[in-house]
């Protein structure tokens, strides 16, 4: 048996409850992951149960369960990507369980305190155990922490006899209630991100209805707390997205940043939810061309003061991503040499605090921004970013415009075998996972590109292709975004009239 297998089975086996539970729950909490893995941690969850029965043909039984519901050409791969995500998430596990532990620690003091009479004294603890809660969002700890807050300052009242206390009492009640309010709009929304996130927009019939009914679900949702409405705003505008639906969803954003503006917001969100809620209001606004607003709040946001390293991590990589594509829109390619340089030096810094998707979506532009000034080695050299990084989570419309870019990088650097391997590879991703009608035309063109040597030959193929494409964005509007940034329409436009992709792009997409 392999020594991976080993390493596999005894790390599932020595792993407790509360680790699998911390797993299965956050493991893939911000990764696009194929099922496989989750398929093959719950099989070894249910065999691994004892040391002794390991090596006792465990292989066979698990190859067998898993080759039920997964393709078993997948059964290595899996374990291997399975073993390092199990100690990625552990690893983040052990530092969150020492702040979650000294937070029950000072529960348990309090506790004690309570017992013997001494509230005041356990009120200390309690208020201690209660900013840690809030800080790492342990929404389970901090609405036992309230409670027992409630109760100690309930004796106080009752000893002295006035009504400050009680006023106190209702306050912590009241923060119970918005907890358990945040927590059924923070998971409607994490849900939903995280499909944004793996596909970018949803096409299917079964989509379409699941958004609907989360659509219903929040609408009617009794909401009172500050954070559980932003969460609100938040589902309803990633709705609107997923649904192709831009002008909408800068409507919930409208609303966000009017109850953003309020100075009493900040006292309800930590610095890194305030940051990231800004960085998807700043993102709306570029994706709606709104160019002026965002110059406005972007100087707000630059404003923001940071201490800890999380939240400098948090706010500088939204600072490259959303410059990413405002040199795009605003006609600053040159950016992105200083950009990629920052990009490059927060990895080496600040690597840890920097979402999956996030790392992804900044090599993304940057393939797309060096893509558009023509400057293809550069372009192929943040693609092969994305390539070795695809466990982090790829997205559908990011992967597929990536790949494309990639090979016709290759093509015109005239590194011809080179760009067929890739295109050999995007054709193989195709039979996988094509989506989209345009998908054929993708891969008709390049074909047509690598083999084609007639200038006059190509020139007609090329128009055929437009008007196909025309064709299909006619009855689809969504056929044309899986493509993100990257326009194939302007592109082709751009080869038949001799012109620069960029001007066709700005031209086609912001009218200038």
């Amino acid at each position: 048996m392999a020594i991976i297998s080993l390493d596999l089975y005894y790390l599932v086996a020595r792993m407790n409850r509360t680790e699998k539970a911390y797993f299965s729950k956050f493991g893939y909490k911000y990764d696009k992951k194929e099922k496989s893995e989750i398929t093959l941690f719950t099989i070894l969850d249910k065999l691994c149960v004892n040391e002794d029965i390991i090596e006792d043909n465990i292989e066979d039984k698990a190859k067998n369960i898993f080759n039920k519901k997964q393709p078993l050409s997948n059964f290595s791969k899996t374990k291997t990507n399975l073993y390092t995500d199990i100690l990625t998430a552990l690893r983040q596990y052990e530092k969150n369980k020492m702040n979650d532990e000294k937070a029950f620690e000072f529960y348990q003091f309090a506790n004690i305190l309570i017992n013997k009479n001494l509230f005041k004294e356990a009120l200390v603890f309690l208020r201690k155990a209660e900013k840690i809660c809030v800080e790492y969002e342990f929404f389970e700890l901090q609405i036992l922490t309230n409670q027992l807050q409630a109760f100690a300052m309930l004796r106080i009242s009752s000893m002295k006899k006035d009504n400050t206390t009680l006023t106190l009492i209702q306050d912590s009640y009241a923060t119970v209630k918005n907890i358990l309010e945040t927590l059924n709009t923070k998971k409607e929304y994490f849900e939903l991100a995280f499909l944004q996130k793996e596909k970018g927009i949803v096409n299917s019939n079964e989509e379409i209805t699941l958004l609907n009914e989360k659509e219903n679900l929040l609408n009617n949702l009794q909401i009172e707390s500050i954070s559980a409405r932003l969460y609100q705003l938040q589902a309803l505008s990633t709705i609107a997205l997923l649904q192709s639906n831009q002008e909408k969803s800068m409507e919930f954003y409208g609303q966000i940043i009017t109850l953003m503006d309020d100075k009493n917001t900040i006292k309800y969100v930590n610095l890194y939810k305030y940051i990231s809620i800004y960085d998807q209001i700043l993102q709306n606004l570029l994706l709606s061309f709104k160019i002026e607003s965002f110059e406005e709040k972007v100087a707000e946001f630059n404003k923001i003061s940071v201490v800890s390293e999380q939240d400098f991590a948090c706010k500088e990589n939204a600072s490259i991503f959303l410059y990413g594509i405002y040199a795009i829109l605003n006609n600053r390619l040159n950016l992105f040499d200083s950009l990629s340089n920052r990009f490059t030096k927060l990895l080496h810094r600040s690597d840890y605090f920097i979402p999956g998707y996030r790392k992804i979506s900044i090599a993304y532009y940057m393939v797309t921004g060096f893509f558009m000034q023509n400057n293809y080695n550069k372009s192929t050299d943040w693609y092969n970013y994305i390539n070795n990084n695809r466990k982090l989570g790829v997205r559908y419309d990011v992967d597929v415009a990536s790949r494309i870019m990639n090979i016709l990088s290759f093509i015109h650097l005239g590194e011809y075998d080179v760009a067929d391997i890739h295109f050999k590879n995007l054709k193989n991703f195709y039979d996988k996972n094509s989506r989209f009608e345009l998908d054929k035309i993708v891969v008709a063109v390049i074909g047509k590109l690598l083999i084609e040597t007639n200038p006059k030959k190509k020139s007609i193929a090329i128009h055929s292709f437009i008007e196909k494409i025309q064709n299909i964005i006619k009855e689809n509007q969504t056929e044309i975004q899986f493509l993100g940034v990257f326009d194939l329409l302007s592109y082709l436009e751009a080869q038949v009239n001799e012109s620069l992709f960029y001007e066709n792009w700005r031209k086609r997409n912001l009218g200038v």
